[in-house]
């Protein structure tokens, strides 16, 4: 996605209030600031979040378990979420670490775990609400995130290991 178009849609994003406004906005974020994929996303739960080390513990593609680093920005982002979610009592507050590991970091209206296909249908909404007429997915985010990277260290490594890629071929592309 071009610079323009993200901006648009934080723009959009940032019309917005509310709970479900917050959450939509730090999903689009997350996808942008860590470029993790959109089966990764709506599979975190909570007990993945680790603030204190501005990490989440992601499942990737294939079922493997990486880590991926949060900016700033993200980790207060992160926060604010939380604390949301702790006040409409779907978290945390029980003790049973066991009971956390299953609460998602995103719900629904309804309170259930919000779907990949509900996070594509708000990112075309977005996308349109934006004035983008071209046709974009959310799997752009991941391609912007590589891409800017790329751009800002040089190092095709880096950005291998930050998306999680097995072969750098992989990365290339």
């Amino acid at each position: 996605m071009e610079a323009d178009e993200i901006e648009a849609i934080r723009a959009v994003l940032a019309g917005k209030s509310g709970t479900l406004a917050d959450r939509d906005r730090l999903i689009f974020e997350l996808l942008l600031g860590t470029g993790i994929r959109l089966g990764s996303l709506v599979a975190l739960n909570i007990a993945d979040v680790d603030l204190d080390h501005a990490t989440l513990h992601i499942r990737s593609k294939g079922g493997h378990r990486e880590r991926v680093f949060l900016n700033p920005t993200l980790v207060a982002m992160l926060a604010r979420h939380l604390e949301q979610i702790a006040l409409c009592g779907h978290t945390g507050r029980d003790p049973s670490a066991s009971l956390r590991a299953s609460v998602p970091l995103y719900a629904s209206k309804s309170g259930r775990r919000l779907g990949a296909r509900q996070v594509q249908f708000n990112f075309a909404k977005w996308c349109s609400e934006a004035g983008i007429g071209r046709a974009v997915s959310v799997h752009s985010l991941r391609h912007t995130f590589a891409t800017r990277l790329y751009r800002k260290t040089g190092d095709l490594y880096l950005v291998q290991r930050a998306l999680g890629h097995r072969q750098i071929t992989t990365t290339e592309v």
